[in-house]
């Protein structure tokens, strides 16, 4: 029994059938890379954002532990920064706060304070991970901080933020 037909023209068909599939195959495996790369890349930059993010709340960590400062220390004896602190024992991100000068008194506007004393405090408030001591992720804000001592009674109040 003989099959009809020319027995080299059926493998070609099957050998044009092979390649069609391949190049199919190809096709989805380039297509396929292309998304794998572009969500490495997406995630790198989520990655990034988070981090980011972290340091800014650090750096805002710092602004208000100046806040603390200046009520628990008053404007007379503020003359020093204190140390950089980590976030937690044993972690590698840091918070540092800088008074930037001496505190300067402002007159308090009457409508809010009336007969208070008020100072005013410029700081910089630095949020930052370190890994093998270098730093790898950063962020500065600096701040004005006020201090109203009105007839004993202390308060702060942050009265403006700038990005570095």
């Amino acid at each position: 029994m003989h099959l009809s037909g020319n027995p080299v023209r059926w493998n070609r068909r099957r050998g044009a059938a092979l390649l069609v599939v391949l190049a199919i195959t190809m096709l989805i495996t380039v297509v396929s890379l292309g998304f794998i790369g572009r969500s490495d890349t997406e995630l790198a930059c989520g990655d990034n954002t988070a981090l980011r993010l972290k340091m800014d709340n650090l750096a805002r960590c710092a602004i208000e532990y100046g806040r603390a400062y200046a009520i628990n220390y008053g404007p007379a004896t503020i003359s020093s920064s204190p140390a950089a602190q980590p976030s937690e024992a044993g972690a590698k991100d840091y918070w540092k706060l800088t008074f930037l000068g001496a505190p300067t008194a402002n007159p308090a506007d009457p409508n809010l304070f009336s007969g208070a004393v008020t100072y005013s405090y410029p700081i910089s408030a630095e949020g930052y991970r370190t890994v093998n001591s270098a730093r790898v992720a950063y962020s500065k804000l600096t701040a004005q901080i006020l201090f109203v001592n009105d007839g004993g009674t202390k308060k702060t109040f942050v009265a403006s933020i700038r990005r570095q």
